[in-house]
């Protein structure tokens, strides 16, 4: 009789352990080597608090069904893009060194004007220069309808970070059926 092992028996022995040793090692080092010690303290604190209550949110959260845990998954999404928005709104990023350059570059690209040579930059970090075309490509579409850099930024950004949002949590329903799993990785992305 043949031995067949399958993906999702090769997953499940393999990458929980390997994602757990790569938690670990950070977290010993941030405890280690605190940059915040309060902060560090914090981390703790709430680790415990959340290993001690993870057993009851399985049990609790595994009765529910499907439909229902698809309704707090899309509030949940929903509630990340209104954040989003807020932070956008009220808390703009600034943009310094090397995200300032590829942005720069990418701007000059989109208006037609091919001149790497202004800077040694991308002789250094050539890296970038992929990155800057394809900035590039997107600010020339968001041109065209007028749209201005900040604001063609903000977008890309909402449409990349909710997309792999949607898919890890998409991803995640596939492989385990259970809602403990989904609704955790959802509160995760609330970081």
């Amino acid at each position: 009789m043949e031995n067949r092992y399958d993906c999702k028996t090769q997953f499940d022995e393999t990458f929980p352990p390997a994602f757990s040793w790569c938690l670990l090692i950070g977290i010993i080092s941030n405890i280690v080597a605190p940059i915040n010690v309060k902060e560090s303290c914090l981390v703790v604190i709430i680790s415990v608090i959340l290993w001690y209550l993870w057993p009851y949110f399985k049990v609790k959260t595994n009765q529910l069904s499907q439909k229902t845990v698809t309704w707090c998954i899309g509030i949940g999404i929903i509630l990340i893009f209104i954040i989003q928005l807020i932070v956008l709104r009220y808390l703009p990023a600034t943009i310094y060194h090397d995200p300032f350059r590829v942005l720069y570059q990418a701007e000059h690209l989109s208006q037609g004007q091919h001149v790497w040579s202004s800077s040694t930059y991308f002789w250094r970090y050539p890296n970038n220069v992929p990155l800057a075309f394809l900035l590039s490509q997107w600010l020339k579409l968001t041109t065209f309808i007028h749209l201005s850099t900040n604001t063609a930024l903000h977008i890309l950004s909402i449409v990349l970070l909710d997309g792999f949002i949607l898919i890890a949590l998409s991803t995640i329903r596939k492989i385990s059926r259970r809602n403990s799993e989904a609704l955790a990785i959802l509160t995760f992305f609330y970081r």
